[in-house]
């Protein structure tokens, strides 16, 4: 199984390649893709598309796992180009599904929830927190793909477990995260996070 985990952005993109027959979530590589701030902005988000496309190419991952993003309007965002970041996450599900690969897309809260303890967890503290559990990456796009990658992940495996138990007839009760046996799920994400499968 291959993950790819990606943390959008118009100037940087982070993107990691989790390969987990290479230890226990291994990563496999990280890059950032980077556009330049004074080119126009559909030849930015053509960039992206392109260099997104070949990666799923040459790649092939089992799964995509986004880091979504809700625009709030320009008076709640401190980022310049949030009104876009949508458009960019809606291209990039576009593109995994198109290439008949399934996508989990995941709010930046419940990834620093699973990951962190909590849904306001700085920068600083993502990276302590993949540290312990021995990820490091060259800069905060490429460690932010990295927790996407490994809380998507488990949101996806969590739910291929949810379907195999109630495809075979499991009428145990449930728990919150939709368990059997009121079991408690360890990635710490309710029903919030959208599985899409080609």
């Amino acid at each position: 199984m291959t993950i790819l985990g990606i943390d959008p952005g118009l100037a940087h993109t982070g993107i990691a390649i989790l390969n987990p027959a290479q230890g226990l979530n291994g990563v496999a590589r990280t890059s950032t893709l980077r556009t330049d701030s004074r080119s126009h902005l559909d030849g930015r988000l053509a960039y992206l598309a392109s260099a997104l496309l070949e990666l799923l190419v040459a790649e092939r991952p089992t799964l995509v796992a986004i880091e979504g993003y809700g625009y709030q309007g320009p008076e709640r965002s401190h980022n310049p180009n949030a009104s876009v970041l949508p458009r960019i996450v809606g291209t990039f599900e576009g593109l995994a599904r198109s290439e008949g690969i399934p996508t989990v897309t995941l709010q930046r809260g419940q990834i620093l929830e699973a990951l962190c303890g909590y849904a306001s967890a700085d920068k600083a503290t993502v990276q302590k927190a993949l540290q312990r559990r021995g990820f490091t990456g060259p800069n905060e796009h490429e460690r932010d793909a990295i927790a996407v990658a490994i809380i998507g992940a488990r949101h996806h495996d969590l739910q291929l477990r949810i379907g195999r138990a109630q495809g075979s007839g499991d009428r145990r009760p449930r728990d919150p995260d939709g368990l059997p046996g009121g079991t408690s799920s360890s990635c710490g994400l309710g029903r919030t996070g959208k599985v899409r499968h080609a």
